[in-house]
């Protein structure tokens, strides 16, 4: 039930109409009901401040892995992430190329798998840099041979031990590769519609572009999820303590 006025306050609305200090479609507005847009299909599950430790993780794994990449090639190798979004697993696997390397490895000690996927570009150029190349002609996309998927999988097995020093501030885990697959679509451990991270990052090898992706579904984190927002939290922190000490 709505609340009773008395004659006074009737009276002083009355007179706030009329002077126009109150309008009755300001009023409207103030009361109406804000509604937002859900997408059930599309479910937000990751807040701002997973997203910001998480980024904050694959930057500290692409200096490692570009360290890597750089002694080992004995060239210069510059990764950087370049985006952060949420979206389904099945949006996931049909953004990336067929064939590609798609790597599912687990995370201990968070529950379920992780992809790691490294374009073709990237894999072509890195196999012929290591045989003598200079990985600088734009190599036609193919079926990988049982050579070349054996030699990405150590590469990329290295690249992921970097994963330890990436997350040591957060939490210790250590990567175990579980499969390699060369089709996307065949890879169908989580429903469809799950939501996961997307990381992209972009490779850059003697002038060339390339693209490695980090696929993080959310109920692979889900049981430590709080550890990356008391990170995010932390970091602040420490960023205020920065500032004024510069100041």
């Amino acid at each position: 039930m709505g609340e009773i006025l008395s004659q006074s306050e009737i009276d002083a609305l009355l007179s706030a109409l009329s002077s126009g200090e109150l309008s009755l479609e300001e009023k409207a507005d103030e009361t109406k009901q804000k509604v937002k847009k859900y997408d059930f299909k599309r479910p937000n599950k990751f807040s701002k401040e997973h997203v910001k430790t998480l980024e904050m993780v694959h930057e500290n794994f692409a200096r490692i892995a570009s360290n890597y990449l750089t002694a080992n090639l004995r060239t210069s190798v510059q990764i950087k992430v370049i985006s952060a979004e949420q979206i389904t697993y099945e949006e996931f696997i049909h953004s990336i190329s067929n064939p590609t390397i798609l790597i599912s490895y687990f995370l201990e000690p968070f529950n379920g798998l992780f992809l790691f996927e490294t374009s073709p570009q990237f894999v072509f150029q890195t196999i012929d840099i290591m045989f003598g190349g200079e990985g600088k002609e734009i190599i036609k996309v193919r079926e990988f041979t049982e050579i070349e998927k054996n030699i990405i999988r150590k590469i990329n097995y290295k690249m992921l031990e970097g994963l330890k020093l990436a997350w040591e501030d957060i939490i210790d885990v250590e990567p175990k590769i579980d499969s390699l697959e060369t089709n996307p679509v065949l890879n169908q451990f989580l429903a469809p519609n799950e939501p996961v991270e997307l990381i992209t990052m972009q490779v850059q090898i003697n002038n060339n572009q390339s693209f490695i992706n980090m696929c993080i579904p959310y109920i692979s984190i889900e049981k430590f999820i709080d550890k990356l927002v008391i990170q995010y939290k932390t970091n602040i922190k420490k960023n205020q303590i920065l500032k004024q000490q510069k100041t």
